[in-house]
């Protein structure tokens, strides 16, 4: 990863743990995007950034798998 994007991810999660409610979810939504764009690439992405967008993805995923037969 370039020490841009490395800035760049260091810079939305900081602003998101400061961000009120309403601009943190817009925040999350460009933090999602990224952390999605740099694991597409196969580049490696901080535990930090990854944590504020795996809970919500996973989630999903789990209700998916609710309702299946075992």
């Amino acid at each position: 990863m370039t020490e841009e994007l490395a800035t760049r991810l260091e810079d939305l999660v900081r602003s998101i743990a400061q961000a009120e409610i309403a601009e943190r979810e817009a925040l999350l939504i460009k933090l999602e995007k990224l952390v999605f764009d740099l694991e597409a690439r196969g580049q490696d992405v901080p535990r930090e950034a990854r944590a504020h967008v795996r809970p919500e993805c996973d989630d999903g995923i789990e209700d998916r798998f609710d309702n299946m037969p075992v």
